[in-house]
């Protein structure tokens, strides 16, 4: 099978898992808000075995027993893996108010980076993963943790 077929394989298996995430979920009485959080919580772990970003049950994500699944998304959003540092609850999208070291991702769902926030000029600034320059804070969307570390 070709590379392409196998993606394409790979894209049908994983929608038909979150279709059957929906409607088993939706037969127990979950909400549209449960629902949509397990969603993403099944995004993430998609998201982390397709990117190899961290040590996964054998096999696609699908394929694991639903033990493995539940125990994988848990230690994510209670922040015991060293490779996810925030639980879900402790992101915001309120800026920091002073230097420090943060958690940042530009949006939910992306993989989150370390970057100082650090004053120049009398005003905030920080490096964004992707820009080599500094940017005024109050440019810079997303999502953010509490203070990790003081600046150094």
């Amino acid at each position: 099978m070709s590379a392409e077929a196998n993606f394409r394989r790979g894209i049908l298996q994983g929608a038909q898992w979150f279709r059957e995430e929906v409607e088993r979920r939706a037969a127990d009485g979950w909400s549209a808000e449960e629902i949509s959080d397990r969603l993403f919580d099944l995004m993430e772990a998609l998201n982390d075995w397709a990117n190899g970003t961290t040590e996964t049950p054998q096999g696609a994500p699908w394929e694991w027993a639903e033990g493995d699944l539940d125990d994988f998304i848990r230690e994510r959003l209670d922040g015991l893996r060293p490779e996810f540092p925030m639980k879900r609850s402790e992101w915001t999208g309120a800026r920091p108010l002073e230097p420090g070291f943060f958690w940042y991702r530009a949006e939910r769902g992306q993989t989150a980076e370390k970057v100082e926030v650090f004053r120049m000029w009398g005003k905030l600034y920080v490096v964004p993963p992707g820009h080599a320059e500094p940017l005024p804070l109050y440019a810079v969307d997303g999502e953010w943790s509490g203070p990790i570390s003081p600046p150094e």
